[in-house]
């Protein structure tokens, strides 16, 4: 905690394209699975994510579940998320709740028992999508889908024993909506919260928000929420 270097672990299982924490013995990351190059050919691809658990020396590893996400896959190699990808891990690290379908859907995965153990939402009114000039520059150029509406699921955030969720719904003046669930998923209620930054996480009555200074040097800040 004093911010000294106790151990390093080099991972041996090859790339991963992101770590969420540990769990008992084993690391978790998800790791993008590269479809053939008979694939890009400029339509959109349901492609393979597995979530994957490395042992604490780096050496082993083991799949836990195969999620699937809509991507555009371009002649020239190009590989575009057609929706954001957005994961969160339960307190007692057991549980990873992803939203990745771009529409309200969010999905609780058992890490130990590879199995989705529930998938939750609620009635939501979708936000137009605003575009810009490079999206049309795309369409024209490689037919990208266009994009009609913002992902409903902007960010995910664990609070002791509920999840937030933030959405894509925002005011000027109130802020940006946040919906809270149960660990069970059900939905318990909403609120709105004006930062001046990005919420990075809460924890009981607090928030921690990445936001610049006067000098915009980048600092966290926490915040108490009454």
């Amino acid at each position: 905690m004093e911010g000294n270097l106790i151990h390093q672990v080099k991972i041996e299982t090859g790339r991963h394209g992101g770590f969420y924490g540990a769990l008992g013995n084993w690391y978790i990351f998800l790791k993008n699975i590269i479809p053939p190059l008979s694939e890009f050919n400029n339509k959109l691809y349901d492609s393979k994510i597995a979530v994957k658990l490395v042992s604490k020396d780096g050496k082993i590893e083991k799949e836990s579940h195969v999620l699937s996400q809509k991507v555009f896959l371009g002649t020239n190699g190009m590989m575009i998320s057609m929706e954001l990808r957005i994961s969160v891990l339960s307190e007692n690290a057991n549980i990873l709740y992803v939203s990745i379908s771009g529409e309200y859907l969010l999905e609780a995965l058992d890490l130990e028992r590879g199995q989705i153990l529930n998938r939750f939402n609620r009635k939501y009114p979708r936000i137009k999508h605003v575009k810009s000039s490079w999206e049309d520059d795309l369409h024209k150029k490689y037919d990208v889908p266009i994009k009609r509406y913002e992902d409903d699921v902007e960010g995910l955030f664990i609070n002791e024993d509920f999840i937030w969720v933030k959405t894509s719904t925002k005011d000027e003046k109130k802020g940006f909506l946040i919906d809270v669930f149960d660990s069970e998923g059900k939905y318990i209620d909403n609120f709105y919260l004006k930062i001046d930054g990005s919420l990075l996480a809460a924890q009981g009555n607090y928030i921690f928000v990445l936001e610049p200074d006067v000098d915009e040097n980048l600092q966290i800040v926490k915040y108490k929420v009454n």
